[in-house]
């Protein structure tokens, strides 16, 4: 990432596929993610002290 953002991981929830499209559709894009920046997010999720194995077991990161 370019410029260092920060990612909240308190209230993560899982939302269904048409839910994600309405909320972050092309037209209301604030800015891209690549590969390297997906990288980067995971690794800062797997290292957040207080996530738990179950959530993160639920989204695939471990």
């Amino acid at each position: 990432m370019e410029n260092y953002q920060f990612v909240e991981f308190v209230s993560t929830k899982r939302i269904s596929k048409e839910r994600f499209a309405e909320l972050f559709s092309i037209d209301k894009m604030k800015g891209k993610i690549n590969n390297n920046d997906l990288v980067e997010i995971k690794k800062a999720i797997c290292s957040y002290e207080n996530v738990s194995m179950k959530l993160l077991k639920r989204f695939g990161l471990i």
